[in-house]
């Protein structure tokens, strides 16, 4: 307070008139600013015979109390947001491999922790997340980056996931393939015996592949993806062709035993994935609270293998 009684008196040149402005009497204004010089040991004010002018101490407190003055009311404004609902809505990207089994246990939980949230949910490549958060069409998106990177997006990061070898369950790798071990496993070398669905070198699983083949100096047999992920799958299950997959790409059809996830190993293939934004869009309170969310709880809501 006495930072801002000190303002008054400042701007208004007289204490009459600030008292006025602040609305207390001038006697207590004077004991206020007489507190404030006793605390900083110094006079802050002249007395002259129509008001006051600054002081050289006066002069150089001036812009730092309108400083200080300015930050307190932020805080005072951000605490009482806090207290607000937030509500809203917030359009969240998710890619394929997660979304088919993470969305709707997602929207559940955030319609339970915020209630007043309108969520609008969309699916696809990395890349294609990317460009719709670039063009202004996303709020959030949870990917994988791609050969292009995600700039100027920020992305902060969010789990680590296995991949496995999808197969039809009755072209599961043999057992000479296979590394004992439990689960059975198959070694990243092994996978050129399949021919493998891959996406393009801009999306994440492409390019995830492509540096795994650099890294250890093997060649994989690929394919073009059909660009849909329920459509690969069926290739899958039909035994067209095979697939590396986070297992959150095959869990809602668990129970109908057409597809076996073998684990790779020398090395395991993992991947990244991210909660990326726009830092240059406006953050809503619904849009920094579901993103807190996502943050805390996406773990889990994940299903486990």
């Amino acid at each position: 307070l006495q930072l801002t009684y000190f303002t008054a008196i400042a701007q208004a040149g007289q204490f009459s008139a600030a008292s006025e402005r602040v609305g207390i009497s001038q006697s207590a204004l004077s004991l206020q600013i007489t507190a404030l010089e006793e605390d900083l040991g110094t006079a802050l004010f002249r007395r002259l015979p129509r008001g006051v002018e600054l002081t050289e101490a006066g002069r150089q407190l001036l812009p730092k109390a309108h400083q200080i003055l300015r930050e307190l009311e932020t805080v005072r404004l951000d605490i009482r947001a806090s207290n607000i609902e937030p509500e809203g809505l917030v359009r969240l990207g998710m890619v394929p491999t997660l979304h088919s089994s993470t969305a709707r246990p997602l929207a559940a939980s955030l319609k339970q922790r915020l209630p007043k949230l309108e969520l609008e949910m969309l699916t696809g490549p990395s890349n294609y997340l990317a460009d719709q958060l670039r063009e202004g069409r996303l709020d959030l998106a949870i990917l994988q980056a791609g050969r292009s990177g995600i700039a100027p997006l920020e992305a902060k990061p969010l789990m680590t996931q296995a991949l496995y070898l999808m197969t039809a369950a009755e072209r599961r790798p043999s057992a000479d393939m296979l590394v004992r071990r439990a689960p059975p496993a198959i070694t990243f070398e092994a996978l050129t015996q399949f021919c493998l669905l891959s996406t393009d070198l801009e999306d994440g699983l492409g390019y995830l592949l492509s540096q795994y083949e650099a890294e250890t100096g093997t060649k994989l047999q690929k394919t073009r993806s059909f660009g849909q992920l329920q459509v690969d799958l069926e290739a899958v299950m039909a035994g067209e062709a095979a697939m590396l997959l986070p297992h959150t790409a095959i869990t809602h059809l668990d129970g109908q035993g057409r597809i076996a996830a073998t684990a790779i190993i020398e090395p395991e293939v993992v991947r990244d994935l991210f909660l990326v934004s726009d830092p240059r869009r406006e953050v809503t309170s619904a849009i920094k609270s579901t993103a807190a969310h996502i943050m805390e709880n996406i773990a889990g809501l994940v299903p486990v293998l």
